[in-house]
């Protein structure tokens, strides 16, 4: 395991501690408990807890599809598991280490796979996924132990639904419906009523993959933004901009804190790890998003050469950000990152800053009333470049493209993007 623990620095009024913990090996951090101190994955060896207490156990060997989930006290955990040679949901109590599946189906099975779970209620009492109807049909599916098993349905005949996440008290669940053609449209679930999402060009949105506790906003992604959508109004807001459009045609929003002012998730390629992690926080940079890595080294938290490329949740209080990361020599780390120190729209370091003219084709130059100590820039992968001293850089000799330009003043590392062209 690789952990690194930054000593406390000051910016204005503010003493932060910041932390990025990072676990080697292809595990997808999917969801992670309130107070940071718990984290769910999958992995290639199946269901695996972290804890600060023990680090990466598996807790369920060789798990088939879905996506585990954790409660916001971290004591329950949703995933699914094989029980008598079928793969079934199951919830995992803490207090008893044990796995109990919830011993319900939906009358079908399609190999040996007969339910699945995708999510879990914040309160841990709501478990929703996809139960198979015969083996080429499954429905989402939405589960307690008071009313057992319920059945979304299908507002398209003999197609398939999926439950991927669901509210804190278990009123609106999102996920997606299977069309004629086999597209599946993003579809929300108000107390078993299902309403369908669409883009703002009026075209059929792509699933919904994450909901806010407070059941308000959900989100989802298309090939140009990420979005989320307003369960209320029926609001859709695209999250932007797109950094790279036309390359990073598979984005969406993975993850949304208590009331959906912050939004975490992917710009990318068709290929998993080859983009970039984005934080969006409402009313600040513009309503623009942030770049991961850029917001955590504004933050002062060294990302090691990870390229944080995939969050996958974060937490409610909006203060832990977990997903899956890649270097420059293609390793991927897991990773769960500590940003409750995060600094207000109106003290942000990245504020301060500004890079000048960009794109550029020779010198970057920075401008602001602060001190500059250095300059390091990085790929858009985190390799390291070329480093130089004082308030600007000659870039004449790198090739054109997006580069990351790490500014060091006072103890403070703010990370800018510029174009070389």
């Amino acid at each position: 395991m690789k952990k690194l623990l930054l000593l406390p620095f000051i910016f204005s009024t503010f003493l932060c501690f910041s932390q990025l913990t990072l676990e080697p090996g292809r595990i997808f951090f999917t969801e992670v408990s309130e107070n940071g101190d718990k984290a769910v994955a999958s992995s290639s060896l199946g269901v695996s807890l972290w804890s600060e207490a023990n680090g990466l156990e598996t807790i369920f060997q060789n798990s088939p599809s879905g996506n585990p989930g954790i409660s916001n006290d971290g004591n329950i955990i949703a995933s699914t598991i094989v029980d008598n040679d079928l793969a079934v949901a199951a919830v995992y109590d803490q207090n008893s280490n044990s796995w109990t599946p919830i011993g319900e189906d939906l009358g079908g099975s399609s190999g040996n796979s007969v339910t699945s779970a995708w999510g879990l209620s914040g309160n841990g009492q709501k478990l929703v996924g996809l139960g198979w109807i015969d083996p080429g049909t499954a429905h989402g599916f939405v589960w307690d132990q008071t009313n057992g098993i319920v059945d979304l349905g299908s507002s398209v005949p003999d197609r398939s639904t999926r439950a991927n996440a669901v509210s804190y008290d278990g009123s609106i669940i999102v996920g997606w419906q299977d069309g004629i053609t086999g597209f599946r449209q993003g579809a929300v679930w108000s107390n078993g009523i299902q309403t369908l999402i669409f883009n703002l060009d009026g075209s059929e949105a792509r699933e919904a993959s994450c909901v806010s506790d407070d059941g308000e906003w959900v989100g989802g992604g298309s090939s140009s933004f990420p979005w989320r959508w307003n369960s209320i109004t029926s609001e859709m807001q695209e999250i932007g901009p797109n950094p790279t459009p036309g390359v990073y045609v598979n984005n969406s929003t993975t993850g949304l804190n208590q009331d959906g002012s912050i939004a975490v998730g992917y710009f990318r390629p068709q290929a998993t790890l080859y983009g970039e992690g984005f934080i969006w926080v409402e009313g600040e940079n513009n309503n623009q998003v942030y770049n991961l890595n850029d917001y955590a080294e504004s933050l002062g938290i060294d990302t090691q050469g990870v390229n944080l490329a995939l969050p996958l949740g974060i937490s409610a209080n909006g203060n832990f950000v977990v997903g899956t990361g890649i270097d420059d020599d293609f390793n991927e780390y897991g990773f769960i990152l500590d940003i409750s120190n995060s600094l207000s729209v109106n003290d942000h370091p990245a504020e301060i800053f500004s890079v000048y003219p960009n794109p550029t084709s020779s010198t970057l130059k920075i401008q602001s009333n602060h001190e500059v100590e250095g300059l390091v820039i990085y790929s858009v992968t985190g390799k390291h470049v070329k480093r130089d001293s004082g308030q600007e850089i000659d870039v004449s000799n790198l090739a054109p493209g997006i580069y990351l330009v790490s500014i060091y003043s006072k103890g403070q590392v703010i990370t800018k993007k510029f174009i070389k062209s």
